[in-house]
């Protein structure tokens, strides 16, 4: 995208969202003037029902109207496209059902009565049968007139008068509701596209299990490019261990400082492991929707690792296509996540702005200093700087990185779209989970298990992604793949969590944040955020581009979406 493209995206969608904030005050006088209207429609037609309340009953349903309507936005403000359709098409079929009872009660039980010189006109209700205590004319009219025009004298002459009334006025408050919620529904303004990015990926699913001792079986398909395929295959002994890292030289995240000793560079042992799963015709599948994506889609590399927690140590985001697309990860039309597919599905959340991005630094007393923390925050309020002006995006840090005061804040404060958690991490072997180390009361380190964060982040459904810059936040043991915290973050609940497979560098933990948010200001998937803050890694010659892991539970990469246009999802 060019830099130009960049810099109107920001402009856009806050002129966008001006037009959305002038729409919302139009929404309860639109719905209050369809509500009057109704009920001038309705004292026109049972005048000598309503005449002694008109002056209650029009400001009444105007209220009830515009409330409808002012109910029905907020409610679908924040849902998918598809839900808000859905919701639409109900309030239709009400209005439908309410206005056919409302017909129906009114032709059977409405009676106008013609009297006086020069004739006037007026409209009452009568009951289902005649009660036999008046001495009238068969005709409802007639009867009427001869007993008398006041309502006490007259309708004692039938029965179930109450239940017509009734039933009139609950199909008149079905019809008014219905239309308020239509008019609501309807003054929600279209998302309008986002700023350029890929396209919509097609999907290659890459499912793998253990059919014996080191023997696995990897099962791939893709539903939209009608590919499928299944091999077998075992690790070559460089990656027999299951677990491999790249290093660079500097501070580490969560202990003391390398001098650039890692292993294998990615190119022989990403390669070694394309080559060992990618074969045959799972290899000949991968490679027909590569083609079918040319016509416009990127292909998405869905790695569904639940059953071998064993091989979740590898380095999946450094696979290595010698022979054709090189790094897959290194290529917006190739993204590589970890798939986390479970019962309940994920939608797009629609965010009235200002999406929110709280950030957690953690620096405890009694563990190395994050001599980049600060560092970081800074690099992170610059790279969303233009939506920050714009009102678009804001940026919170937490007075105090205390468990309670995070609870307090997703409590109590504003709902928070994105977590960003700077400071330390790691796996213990002893509770077999992922830890974040969180400051205590006292400022000395606190570590929190990820099921502990999970419960916290529970009943929270507007937090979307938690980006976790924080040393071997993606580990988990070899026996259970949601272990780790980011897995088990996503587990419970969290739609998309970023995290480190292994220790990492400071500056290369403060250079992803950097680069994932300036993309995520410009509108891209999450995916293709990730791939381009790997791009810009490698593009620096920093080896540990592929340490930052991507967990997906949402089967799209768009998150959220601002209501004034897309922003990071």
């Amino acid at each position: 995208m060019s830099r130009a493209n960049k810099s109107a995206a920001p402009e856009t969608a806050a002129r966008a969202a001006a037009v959305s904030r002038l729409w919302s005050r139009w929404i309860f006088p639109a719905g209050a003037g369809l509500g009057w209207a109704l009920a001038q429609l309705a004292g026109a037609l049972l005048d000598g029902e309503l005449q002694p309340l008109l002056r209650l009953f029009i400001p009444l349903s105007a209220i009830a109207g515009g409330c409808a309507a002012v109910a029905a936005r907020r409610w679908c403000t924040g849902v998918a496209v598809a839900a808000r359709g859905r919701s639409l098409r109900a309030a239709l079929v009400t209005l439908a059902a309410g206005a056919a009872l409302s017909l129906s009660l009114y032709l059977g039980f409405a009676q106008p009565i013609r009297y006086g010189h020069p004739p006037r006109r007026f409209t009452v209700l009568v009951g289902t049968s005649r009660s036999g205590l008046c001495e009238c004319p068969a005709d409802d009219a007639a009867c009427i007139r001869k007993v008398g025009l006041d309502p006490t004298r007259f309708r004692p002459c039938w029965k179930g008068v109450w239940a017509v009334q009734l039933s009139l006025a609950l199909s008149y408050l079905l019809t008014l509701g219905s239309v308020g919620s239509m008019t609501g529904l309807l003054l929600i303004p279209a998302r309008p596209q986002g700023p350029e990015g890929p396209p919509g990926y097609l999907d290659f699913d890459l499912w793998i299990d253990e059919t014996s001792a080191g023997v696995y079986r990897a099962k791939a398909w893709s539903g939209a490019a009608g590919f499928e395929a299944t091999e077998s295959f075992a690790l070559p002994a460089t990656l027999g261990g299951g677990e491999a890292g790249y290093a660079g030289s500097g501070a580490l995240r969560g202990g003391a400082s390398l001098d650039g000793q890692g292993g294998a560079p990615p190119e022989e042992t990403g390669g070694a492991l394309f080559r060992a799963v990618f074969h045959g015709e799972l290899l000949k599948a991968f490679q027909g929707c590569l083609a079918k994506a040319q016509e416009g889609a990127g292909l998405r590399l869905r790695l569904r690792l639940n059953d071998v927690p064993q091989l979740a140590g590898l380095p999946w985001e450094t696979l290595y296509d010698a022979g054709g697309q090189g790094f897959l990860a290194l290529s917006a039309r190739t993204p590589v996540v970890r798939y986390l597919e479970l019962s309940e599905g994920i939608s797009t959340l629609l965010v009235e702005p200002p999406l929110r991005v709280l950030c957690v630094i953690a620096t405890p007393e009694g563990y190395r200093e994050l001599a980049a923390a600060d560092e970081e925050w800074r690099r992170l309020a610059a790279a969303l700087e233009p939506l920050l002006r714009n009102g678009l995006i804001e940026v919170e840090r937490l007075q105090r990185a205390t468990p309670e005061a995070l609870e307090a804040r997703l409590r109590s404060g504003p709902p928070v779209h994105v977590l960003h958690f700077v400071g330390h991490g790691g796996f213990s072997a002893l509770r077999q989970e992922g830890v974040l180390i969180f400051e205590g009361e006292d400022g000395r380190g606190v570590p929190v298990g990820g099921r502990s964060l999970a419960y916290l982040f529970r009943d929270h459904p507007s937090l979307r992604l938690a980006v976790l810059n924080a040393c071997n936040g993606a580990r988990a043991s070899d026996e259970d793949t949601f272990a780790g915290t980011a897995q088990v973050l996503v587990q419970h609940g969290v739609p998309a969590v970023i995290a480190m497979r292994s220790e990492v560098m400071d500056e290369t933990a403060c250079r992803f944040a950097e680069k994932f948010y300036r993309t995520l200001a410009a509108g891209l998937p999450v995916d293709a955020c990730v791939g381009e803050a790997r791009r810009s890694l490698a593009a620096e010659s920093n080896p540990e581009w592929g340490t930052p892991a991507l967990y997906l539970r949402a089967t799209d990469g768009r998150l959220f979406s601002l209501a004034a246009g897309d922003a990071g999802g």
